[in-house]
Protein backbone atom coordinates (compact mmCIF):
# COMPACT_ATOMS: atom_id res chain seq x y z
CA UNK A 1 0.00 0.00 0.00
CA UNK A 2 1.69 3.44 -1.23
CA UNK A 3 2.08 5.92 1.45
CA UNK A 4 -1.23 8.32 1.08
CA UNK A 5 0.98 11.65 1.02
CA UNK A 6 2.49 9.71 -2.58
CA UNK A 7 -1.43 8.89 -3.92
CA UNK A 8 -2.31 10.72 -7.11
CA UNK A 9 -5.99 11.50 -6.13
CA UNK A 10 -4.31 12.56 -2.93
CA UNK A 11 -1.58 15.17 -4.44
CA UNK A 12 -4.52 16.42 -6.94
CA UNK A 13 -6.76 17.00 -3.58
CA UNK A 14 -4.02 18.77 -1.86
CA UNK A 15 -3.32 20.87 -4.89
CA UNK A 16 -7.06 21.68 -5.41
CA UNK A 17 -6.78 22.55 -1.37
CA UNK A 18 -4.24 25.16 -1.49
CA UNK A 19 -5.65 26.92 -5.01
CA UNK A 20 -9.09 27.08 -2.65
CA UNK A 21 -7.62 28.86 -0.18
CA UNK A 22 -5.78 31.56 -2.45
CA UNK A 23 -8.60 31.72 -4.05
CA UNK A 24 -11.19 32.24 -1.88
CA UNK A 25 -9.10 34.12 -0.11
CA UNK A 26 -10.05 36.90 -2.69
CA UNK A 27 -13.65 36.15 -1.95
CA UNK A 28 -15.58 39.02 -1.14
CA UNK A 29 -16.11 38.84 2.81
CA UNK A 30 -19.90 38.37 2.82
CA UNK A 31 -18.61 35.28 0.72
CA UNK A 32 -15.70 33.88 2.31
CA UNK A 33 -16.81 32.93 5.61
CA UNK A 34 -19.95 30.73 4.28
CA UNK A 35 -18.98 29.64 0.98
CA UNK A 36 -15.13 29.89 0.95
CA UNK A 37 -15.34 28.44 4.17
CA UNK A 38 -17.45 25.43 2.85
CA UNK A 39 -14.70 24.85 -0.21
CA UNK A 40 -12.24 24.67 2.57
CA UNK A 41 -14.55 22.02 5.23
CA UNK A 42 -14.95 19.99 1.81
CA UNK A 43 -11.86 19.91 0.59
CA UNK A 44 -10.24 18.64 4.17
CA UNK A 45 -13.26 16.10 4.90
CA UNK A 46 -12.18 14.71 1.43
CA UNK A 47 -8.17 14.24 2.12
CA UNK A 48 -8.92 13.05 5.64
CA UNK A 49 -11.60 10.27 3.71
CA UNK A 50 -8.00 9.30 1.43
CA UNK A 51 -6.51 8.91 4.83
CA UNK A 52 -9.30 6.19 6.02
CA UNK A 53 -9.00 4.80 3.16
CA UNK A 54 -5.56 4.05 2.15
CA UNK A 55 -5.48 2.62 5.95
CA UNK A 56 -8.47 0.23 5.60
CA UNK A 57 -8.48 -3.46 4.55
CA UNK A 58 -8.81 -3.94 0.70
CA UNK A 59 -12.16 -5.38 1.41
CA UNK A 60 -13.55 -2.59 3.57
CA UNK A 61 -12.53 0.37 1.40
CA UNK A 62 -15.82 0.70 -0.80
CA UNK A 63 -18.16 2.10 2.15
CA UNK A 64 -15.34 4.94 2.95
CA UNK A 65 -15.17 5.52 -1.10
CA UNK A 66 -18.55 6.36 -1.57
CA UNK A 67 -18.34 8.61 1.05
CA UNK A 68 -15.56 10.39 -0.16
CA UNK A 69 -17.37 10.33 -3.78
CA UNK A 70 -20.32 11.94 -2.28
CA UNK A 71 -18.16 14.75 -0.44
CA UNK A 72 -16.66 15.51 -3.91
CA UNK A 73 -19.77 15.97 -5.43
CA UNK A 74 -20.79 18.37 -2.55
CA UNK A 75 -17.30 20.01 -3.01
CA UNK A 76 -18.42 20.36 -7.19
CA UNK A 77 -22.13 21.37 -6.58
CA UNK A 78 -19.90 24.38 -3.88
CA UNK A 79 -17.53 25.31 -6.82
CA UNK A 80 -20.37 25.66 -9.66
CA UNK A 81 -22.18 28.03 -6.93
CA UNK A 82 -19.40 30.52 -6.79
CA UNK A 83 -19.63 30.12 -10.79
CA UNK A 84 -22.64 30.87 -11.34
CA UNK A 85 -22.78 33.56 -8.87
CA UNK A 86 -19.94 35.26 -10.55
CA UNK A 87 -17.63 35.07 -6.89
CA UNK A 88 -15.44 33.38 -9.65
CA UNK A 89 -14.85 33.61 -13.34
CA UNK A 90 -16.07 31.20 -15.91
CA UNK A 91 -12.24 30.85 -16.66
CA UNK A 92 -11.44 30.04 -13.07
CA UNK A 93 -14.31 27.20 -13.06
CA UNK A 94 -12.92 25.67 -16.42
CA UNK A 95 -9.06 26.05 -14.86
CA UNK A 96 -10.71 23.74 -11.70
CA UNK A 97 -12.46 21.75 -13.65
CA UNK A 98 -9.91 20.50 -15.96
CA UNK A 99 -6.83 20.59 -13.52
CA UNK A 100 -8.32 19.26 -10.74
CA UNK A 101 -12.07 18.55 -10.27
CA UNK A 102 -12.08 15.57 -13.41
CA UNK A 103 -9.19 14.06 -12.98
CA UNK A 104 -9.94 13.71 -9.51
CA UNK A 105 -13.34 12.71 -10.11
CA UNK A 106 -12.27 9.97 -12.56
CA UNK A 107 -9.58 8.63 -9.76
CA UNK A 108 -12.83 8.41 -7.50
CA UNK A 109 -14.59 6.05 -9.83
CA UNK A 110 -11.47 3.75 -11.14
CA UNK A 111 -11.11 3.56 -6.68
CA UNK A 112 -14.46 2.66 -6.61
CA UNK A 113 -14.69 0.32 -9.57
CA UNK A 114 -11.75 -1.53 -8.09
CA UNK A 115 -13.25 -1.57 -4.47
CA UNK A 116 -16.36 -3.11 -6.07
CA UNK A 117 -13.85 -5.83 -7.45
CA UNK A 118 -12.11 -6.42 -4.22
CA UNK A 119 -15.58 -6.67 -1.88
CA UNK A 120 -16.79 -9.42 -4.55
CA UNK A 121 -13.86 -11.54 -4.06
CA UNK A 122 -13.92 -11.34 -0.89
CA UNK A 123 -17.62 -12.17 -0.62
CA UNK A 124 -16.57 -15.00 -3.10
CA UNK A 125 -13.38 -16.21 -1.15
CA UNK A 126 -15.55 -16.32 1.96
CA UNK A 127 -18.16 -18.18 0.29
CA UNK A 128 -15.91 -21.26 -0.82
CA UNK A 129 -14.00 -21.11 2.68
CA UNK A 130 -17.34 -21.61 3.81
CA UNK A 131 -18.80 -24.43 1.55
CA UNK A 132 -15.19 -26.07 2.40
CA UNK A 133 -15.88 -25.78 5.98
CA UNK A 134 -19.45 -28.29 5.01
CA UNK A 135 -17.80 -30.94 3.37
Amino acid sequence: MPKTDQLPIYLKLWLLLKYSYKMTGNFPRNHKHTIGQDLLNLGWQCIDLIFIINSADNEKKNGSIKQLSLKFDQLKMRFRMVAETEIISPKQLAHIYENYLYPIGDQIGSWQKWAIEEEAKSINNKTINNDADNI
